[in-house]
């Protein structure tokens, strides 16, 4: 009698799972194209160096603020963050940064990010 509630429950929970990253993927996408286009107005191109020194400046800027954003909830107490310390923020080494243009629906997207926080 629980193998059919089962194997209703694996295909809801598989798709839910590809939701979830579809609405990553989406996040990503729109992210870039926002990073790229604040650097294209700029009037910087890719696969310029200053290009990607725009770019590597707009995701730094971001992880900083969600570090400020963590040291703000850990000030505050908030109990999902338990006794866990946010650790000193550091900018990831810029060796470690990259883009790369992507064919997603038709346009080319160059997305760009460190490589070990992919």
């Amino acid at each position: 009698m629980n193998a059919p509630r089962v194997l209703i429950l694996v295909p809801v929970l598989l798709g839910a799972c590809a939701s979830m990253q579809d609405d990553r993927h989406a996040r990503e996408l729109a992210g870039n194209r926002v990073d790229d286009g604040y650097c294209v107005d700029h009037g910087l191109h890719y696969p310029d160096p200053g290009y990607l020194q725009c770019r590597r400046q707009l995701v730094d800027r971001r992880l900083h603020r969600d570090w400020q954003n963590l040291q703000m909830l850990r000030q505050a107490g908030q109990p999902a963050l338990g006794d866990a310390a946010v650790p000193a923020f550091r900018y990831p080494d810029p060796a470690g940064f990259h883009c790369h243009p992507e064919p997603q629906f038709g346009n080319d997207y160059v997305f760009c990010g460190y490589d070990d926080l992919r």
